[in-house]
């Protein structure tokens, strides 16, 4: 009995052991679609956010919706042409809080200066633009993500589901 136990419980430190470590993963452009009810987005595949991402792209690229819980910095993004950032965001209707307004902030990623923002309207409108600026190849930003309730207090417990994107207009 005890080499049944002594087998059973080796064979599951060794299945505990054999695990891997996830990395985070963030949309890649892979796909353009047509909604009408809002405006062209793109659907995405996976890539790792674990090192460089470079911000190129003169046409909306959207990113994978993700449930913003009170607060959300992404990682920093390398601007990889000189124009002027413009950013989206897209509220998910069928959130649970969606009576919340969205603060964007775009900051410098060495300084952490804020070099724009944006308070959205209120939650019920289903998208709209977020903060935008001129920017210059190799500048480094990062985005934050700030949840506020309807009175302008910031909402550490609130929940809501959104999906952001950028395009670079170039000169």
């Amino acid at each position: 009995m005890k080499k049944r136990l002594f087998a059973i419980l080796l064979a599951v430190c060794m299945c505990f052991g054999m695990t891997t470590t996830a990395f985070a993963a963030q949309s890649d452009l892979t796909a353009t679609i047509d909604n009408p009810d809002i405006m062209p987005i793109v659907d995405s595949g996976i890539m790792p956010i674990d090192g460089t991402e470079t911000w190129s792209s003169t046409t909306r690229h959207d990113f994978n919706p993700f449930v913003l819980w009170g607060h959300n910095r992404t990682p920093v993004k390398t601007i990889g042409v000189t124009g002027h950032l413009v950013t989206f965001i897209e509220f998910d209707t069928q959130s649970d809080y969606i009576e919340r307004k969205v603060l964007m902030q775009i900051e410098d990623a060495d300084t952490l200066e804020v070099l724009a923002q944006k308070m959205t309207p209120l939650c019920f409108q289903l998208w709209g633009t977020g903060p935008d600026l001129d920017v210059k190849k190799g500048q480094r930003i990062r985005i934050d993500f700030w949840l506020y309730d309807m009175d302008g207090n910031y909402d550490s417990e609130g929940k809501l589901t959104i999906t952001y994107g950028y395009q670079i207009e170039t000169k």
